[in-house]
């Protein structure tokens, strides 16, 4: 089990848990014995930092999935790609506020004026300031339920 933990905690040595877990789910094909590591990981606790694109019914990642339903039919959904979309929609907003005349100082002033944006439960309320351009400290703790990341609790911050 202290190995299985391991590997979902941390990727393993070479990265494996990117191999045997694709985003929530675990592929049975890409590594042999991964079928065991789910039966000996069942119980395990992790932490993530983005909800589970395929499953969460958060409005903002409702609205991701429409969106790549419409522009990327048959692409799977995963982690990146909604991070992508996430912090898209943060850059567009710093955009909007910087207005027509964008300068360098102009985007970062408005970058650094957004308090509390709403990305519809993709990330946590996220706040910028001068001293502080760091967009995603949060993350929630989750178990491995029936090979999925299940979540345990709200938006944690350290």
């Amino acid at each position: 089990m202290l190995a299985a933990g391991l590997l979902f905690f941390h990727g393993g040595p070479l990265g494996l848990c990117d191999h045997i877990a694709q985003e929530n789910r675990f592929r049975f094909e890409t590594i042999r014995g991964a079928r065991a590591v789910l039966l000996h990981a069942e119980g395990t606790l992790g932490f993530y930092h983005y909800p589970d694109p395929n499953e969460s019914e958060e409005p903002g990642i409702v609205e991701y999935r429409r969106l790549m339903n419409v522009h990327f039919p048959g692409k799977e959904l995963n982690r990146y790609s909604l991070y992508g979309y996430a912090f898209g929609m943060l850059v567009v907003e710093g955009l909007e506020r910087a207005g027509r005349n964008l300068t360098r100082d102009g985007f970062l002033d408005a970058m650094e004026s957004i308090k509390d944006w709403d990305s519809g439960g993709i990330l946590p309320p996220v706040s910028f300031s001068a001293e502080n351009h760091h967009a995603q400290r949060a993350g929630v703790i989750c178990e491995l339920k029936d090979g999925k990341f299940v979540p345990l609790t709200d938006w944690l911050e350290p």
